[in-house]
């Protein structure tokens, strides 16, 4: 998978879930996660396809929480004090 391949999922589930495209969240590391799903996927046996897929949906699924919850902090709701990357 490449980073476009990456970024393509993260910012269809980020209009679904957020309104907004990754794009208009440009202080957020997306590059660190695709990385940590690229040494993941260096362990997984090329011919494993469904545990390829997992691993995706589970980095994009966290990727998604992430954002969230970044959105919540940086919007000061609660009181939360958001993270400058």
């Amino acid at each position: 998978m490449t980073f476009e391949q990456f970024k393509k999922q993260v910012d269809k589930q980020c209009w679904e879930d957020l309104g907004c495209s990754i794009d208009d969240l440009p202080d957020y590391p997306l590059h660190d996660d695709y990385e940590t799903l690229a040494d993941d996927l260096a362990y997984v046996a090329p011919e494993d396809v469904e545990r390829q897929q997992q691993l995706i949906k589970s980095h994009v699924d966290y990727t998604i929480q992430d954002l969230t919850s970044e959105v919540l902090a940086d919007s000061n709701l609660g009181g939360v004090q958001g993270v400058d990357y």
